[in-house]
């Protein structure tokens, strides 16, 4: 990688951190009261679920193009 790379990363985050926080009025204490008065205990509950879910699905995908990549470097050292 090179180090061009790193530093635009590196700046767009910086970027990004900047803009999140300038336009963020409320703090996370004043969101997450606002999320909970809008969402019942049981649709976070589902919604809990189904981001959980969610993340063994990409976690599994994640396993499966690992595996395939290996399989590809594996086909490319017989070259």
């Amino acid at each position: 990688m090179k180090a061009s790379h790193v530093f635009a990363f590196l700046g767009g985050t910086i970027l990004a951190t900047a803009v999140t926080l300038l336009f963020t009025t409320d703090t996370g204490r004043d969101i997450r009261k606002q999320v909970s008065e809008k969402l019942t205990k049981e649709e976070l509950d589902k919604l809990l679920n189904v981001l959980n879910k969610e993340k063994k699905n990409l976690e599994n995908l994640e396993k499966e193009v690992n595996d395939e990549i290996a399989e590809v470097k594996k086909e490319l050292k017989k070259l």
